[in-house]
């Protein structure tokens, strides 16, 4: 019997043909193929293929069987790939040929998406109209494929039948003559309207994002542990890890990781890149553009020093996002480095901030953010952490391990640090999680609260970043205009005694994770971070530079 395959692609329908025979002995015996050569006309953005097991699917001696048998059997394995920039919505419906000489009653189907499983008789399929001449068509799914660049616009489908257990020897044969069933497999996909509903069933950003991206062909895991290695080219992944709320929530933070195209964002008339959901379902995103909602441009908020303050920049206390005293006072070592490290004085960069922040939000886009935790990590790894003495804070030593990164070990939970474990979690009003300090008052003494940070180091390398000499391209934090701007994150480094100097992690111009000296004022762009609440809604978009998010 020829074995080969066909597949028909014909504007948005694709097709083949199943063939079930019954075959005379003492049992009614089942042998199913599909029969002339693969016609493949490919669509400019719709790519269709179908592989098959052992050169085609074949049942020989077989009989009715049970669903728990019959799923187990040998696939047909399509994936379709949506190459388009617009969402497409994918019918797969089984039409029975009228040729056909074995009722469909009698032939059961499973058809796997995914983790998705459906099976059925294929009479009880929805009917549909038919695309082919003197057919019947049952539908046995309907699913959705996001547009080129999301995550999920890859979907694999297994296709199994069989005999229905309850198929007698009458229903099967004319006599002794083997009676044959004959159905092609119909997918047929139609571009969709980018609606929050209709896309994705949900107007809430959170969930959506989930949905996007968690449904089929995702790597859960990175391609290459974070921080031991950058993204490489190709890698995209959305995976997820332990972070600040997880012990609370039980849920974990997912993440964006490699050369992401699907997590582009607008919100307050900016564009943004979403950078993770944190446990407690906060999307945090990082300025794509300053300028506008074009996302194919990118531009930062500005340029500052981290801390500028003489004396402060060149001592342990001037890696604070807020600072104490350089020389501390203090009974020993702990009282010293607390006094140092408090959280008294606003850095050069939050002053930046704030006053960006102020400037560009509404008292509406303000309600919309979230108050996460900002990690300006001043734990300690070696060192006494004030003066002028040589101290390693804790992210220097995850992220770059004095040079040997293979044994990097990024962490979305800030450690604990201070009398109270929150010296290190900037947080605005929430002083349950963090320490309430990215506040200003003013003199008439009312309070206005700061919901706003950057990036850490740690975040850097979920993200695909890597301490390592060479540029990085292949993630989401680089851009291609990026070619002479670096820009500031949040995580202390190294002070060292050589040079007397403060570092702080950044992002260099061509991608590398680094660390920069204080002292010599350096002058980097600032690259915003914020965080949307968790109920927020969209009114469209899909996350594509030309599609993206809409914040309603």
């Amino acid at each position: 019997m020829d074995k080969n395959k066909i597949i028909t692609l014909a504007i948005t329908i694709i097709a083949f043909i199943i063939v079930v025979s019954g075959v005379s002995y003492a049992y009614i015996k089942v042998n199913r193929t599909q029969v002339n050569n693969n016609e493949i006309n490919t669509l400019t953005c719709l790519d269709v293929t179908l592989t098959s097991v052992n050169n085609g699917v074949s049942l020989t001696n077989a009989y009715p069987i049970p669903d728990s048998e019959g799923i187990l059997g040998a696939p047909y394995n399509f994936t379709i790939t949506n190459n388009c920039t617009v969402p497409v919505s994918v019918e797969i419906n089984l039409e029975t040929l009228s040729t056909s000489e074995i009722s469909k009653t009698h032939v059961k189907g499973n058809i796997k998406e995914g983790e998705n499983s459906t099976t059925k008789l294929i009479s009880n399929g929805v009917e549909k109209n038919a695309t082919i001449t003197n057919a019947t068509s049952n539908n046995l799914s309907t699913s959705y494929l996001s547009p080129s660049g999301n995550i999920g616009s890859i979907k694999n489908y297994e296709l199994r039948i069989w005999l229905d257990e309850n198929t007698t020897w009458e229903d099967a044969h004319s006599g002794d003559t083997p009676l044959t069933y004959q159905g092609k497999i119909v997918v047929i996909a139609s571009p969709t309207v980018s609606n929050a509903m209709e896309d994705f069933g949900t107007n809430i950003l959170s969930e959506a994002i989930l949905i996007s991206n968690t449904n089929n062909n995702v790597t859960d895991t990175p391609l290459d542990n974070p921080g031991t290695a950058i993204s490489r080219e190709g890698e995209r992944v959305f995976a997820h890890t332990p972070d600040d709320y997880t012990a609370a929530t039980g849920n974990d933070s997912y993440y964006y990781r490699g050369d992401i195209q699907n997590n582009y964002l607008v919100f307050a008339n900016k564009c943004w890149r979403i950078v993770r959901i944190t446990g407690n379902g906060a999307i945090k995103l990082v300025l794509q553009n300053n300028n506008g909602t074009d996302c194919s441009a990118y531009n930062m908020a500005g340029q500052s020093s981290f801390n500028n303050v003489p004396g402060v920049y060149n001592s342990a206390s001037g890696i604070g996002f807020m600072y104490g005293d350089s020389n501390p006072s203090g009974a020993n070592d702990n009282e010293k480095y607390l006094n140092a490290q408090a959280n008294t004085y606003d850095s050069t960069i939050l002053t930046f901030l704030k006053g960006w922040y102020d400037n560009v939000f509404t008292a509406s886009d303000k309600n919309k953010l979230a108050d996460v935790i900002w990690c300006n990590d001043k734990s300690l790894y070696s060192g006494v952490g004030y003066g002028n003495t040589y101290t390693e804070f804790a992210a220097d030593k995850r992220i770059r391990n004095n040079g040997n990164i293979s044994g990097a070990t990024p962490t979305l939970i800030c450690p604990n640090a201070g009398s109270d474990n929150k010296l290190s979690k900037f947080t605005a009003s929430d002083t349950i999680n963090g320490n309430g300090m990215l506040t200003t008052t003013i003199n008439t003494g009312v309070k206005f609260y700061y919901k706003i940070g950057l990036l850490t180091a740690d975040e850097a390398v979920f993200a695909g970043g890597a301490y390592k000499d060479e540029e990085n391209n292949n993630y989401y934090l680089y851009d291609v205009n990026n070619r002479n701007r670096s820009f500031f994150l949040m995580s202390p480094g190294t002070f060292f005694t050589g040079d007397m100097n403060a570092y702080t992690w950044f992002v260099y111009c061509n991608g590398k994770v680094a660390i920069d000296g204080l002292k010599s004022k350096a002058i980097l762009e600032v690259r915003p971070s914020i965080a949307l609440n968790s109920n927020t809604t969209f009114l469209k978009g899909t996350g594509l530079i030309n599609d993206p998010y809409i914040v309603d």
